[in-house]
C-alpha cells in the first residue's frame, strides 16, 4: 500500500519510535561502560541509526521546498525551542553546585561549555538539522539520484573514522563532530528514499532472516572484538564500520517496510510515546541523572526502580502538558 496514497495514518511508525525511546531510556538508566556492558552496547549498537532513519522517512521535502519560511517557522517552534530550553536547563543542573557555592566564574565557564557541547544526549537535534540541511542540498541539487547515496555515505564513512578512530584534538573538530555526528547521514538519506518509493526491496522471509543474522552479529561481534590488540586493530576497524552500515541501513529497510505493510501496530501508551518522542528524549536523562547522583551508591535494585517509576511519571506529566497544550489550542481555534 503507497502511505501517500492512504487515508490512513501510519501508526506503526509511532509505534516503532515508542519502542526505541524505551530504548534509549533502557540504554541511559543501565549501569557500566558501553564497552563493557552488553546490554548497552547491544542498544547503543543500533537505536540512534534507526531512530535517524525514520526522521528521514518523515522528512517533507517539498514543504521546505515550496516554503521555506512555514517550515523553518514550524521547525523553530516544534523542535528548536524545546531544544534550547533543555540545552539551557541541563547546563544549569550539571554546574548548579559552583552555583550554590558562589563560585559564579566556575559556573560560567562550565554554563557555557556545555552549552557549545551540547550536553550528553542533546547533540541528536542539531545532528537532525543538519541531516535536513545536507540532505536538501543534495536532493535539490542532485534530485532523486544513486549519487545522492553515494555522497552521503561516503561523508557518514569518513566522519565515522574521524569520531571512532581519529579522535582530532582541535577543538573546533571536536565540537563539529559531537554536535553533529554526521557519520549517521546514510540512515537520513535512506530513510527519505524508502518513503518516496526510490528504495523499493520487496521484504521477503529470506531477507528479513539475513538482515536479523548481520544485526546481531554486528552487535555481539563488536561488544567482543572491542578490545583488540593493535595487530589487528586495522582490520577490526574495516571490519566494525562495514558491518554497522550494512546492518542498520537493512535494519531500516526491513522495519519501515514492515510498518508500511502493517499500518496499524499499536499500544496506547508506546504509540503516546513515540507521538510525543521529542519530549520523551529531552526529559528523560533528568530522573536519571539525579538518581544516579543519590541513591546509585546506596542501593542499585531501589535505583532501577525508582528508575522505571521516574520514567512512569514522566510520561504523567508529558501527557497533562499534551492535553492541556491541545486544549489551549482548541480554545483558540473556537475563538
Amino acid at each position: 500500500m503507497n502511505i501517500k496514497e492512504s487515508n490512513y495514518y501510519n501508526q506503526s511508525i509511532d509505534f516503532v519510535k515508542g519502542i526505541l525511546i524505551l530504548l534509549v531510556f533502557l540504554g541511559h538508566l543501565v549501569v557500566g561502560k558501553i564497552e563493557d556492558n552488553l546490554v548497552r552496547y547491544f542498544i547503543y549498537s543500533f537505536h540512534m541509526p534507526l531512530f535517524i532513519g525514520i526522521s528521514g522517512y518523515l522528512f517533507n521535502f517539498n514543504s521546505l521546498n515550496n516554503n521555506p519560511k512555514v517550515f523553518i517557522k514550524k521547525l523553530f517552534g516544534r523542535i528548536l525551542i524545546p531544544y534550547i530550553l533543555a540545552n539551557f536547563f541541563y547546563s544549569t543542573f550539571i554546574n548548579i553546585d559552583f552555583l550554590i557555592k558562589f563560585n559564579f566564574k566556575e559556573f560560567v565557564i562550565g554554563f557555557f561549555k556545555s552549552i557549545i557541547f551540547s550536553y550528553y544526549h542533546l547533540w541528536y537535534i542539531q545532528g537532525y538539522i543538519s541531516y535536513i540541511i545536507v540532505s536538501y542540498l543534495l536532493l535539490k541539487f542532485l534530485k532523486f539520484d544513486i549519487k545522492n547515496l553515494i555522497i552521503g555515505l561516503i561523508i557518514s564513512l569518513f566522519i565515522y573514522y574521524l569520531y571512532f578512530f581519529i579522535k582530532p584534538e582541535n577543538i573546533f573538530i571536536k565540537i563539529f563532530l559531537n554536535n553533529f555526528r554526521s557519520y549517521n547521514l546514510i540512515f537520513f538519506i535512506i530513510g527519505y528514499f524508502i518513503k518516496e518509493k526510490k528504495i523499493n526491496i520487496k521484504i521477503s522471509k529470506n531477507i528479513v532472516i539475513i538482515g536479523t543474522l548481520i544485526f546481531f552479529i554486528n552487535s555481539i561481534l563488536e561488544f567482543f572484538t572491542i578490545k583488540v590488540s593493535d595487530i589487528y586493530i586495522y582490520i577490526y576497524q574495516i571490519q566494525n564500520i562495514i558491518i554497522y552500515y550494512i546492518s542498520n541501513i537493512l535494519l531500516i529497510i526491513i522495519l519501515l517496510k514492515i510498518c508500511e505493510e502493517y499500518l496499524k501496530m499499536q499500544n496506547k501508551i508506546i504509540n503516546f510515546i513515540g507521538k510525543n518522542s521529542l519530549y520523551f528524549y529531552l526529559w528523560h536523562v533528568l530522573p536519571i541523572m539525579i538518581l544516579k547522583s543519590k541513591i546509585l551508591d546506596k542501593n542499585i535494585y531501589l535505583y532501577y526502580l525508582l528508575g522505571i517509576i521516574s520514567f512512569w511519571l514522566l510520561y504523567l506529566i508529558i501527557k497533562k502538558y499534551i492535553l492541556m497544550k491541545n486544549k489551549k489550542v482548541e480554545g483558540k481555534n473556537y475563538v
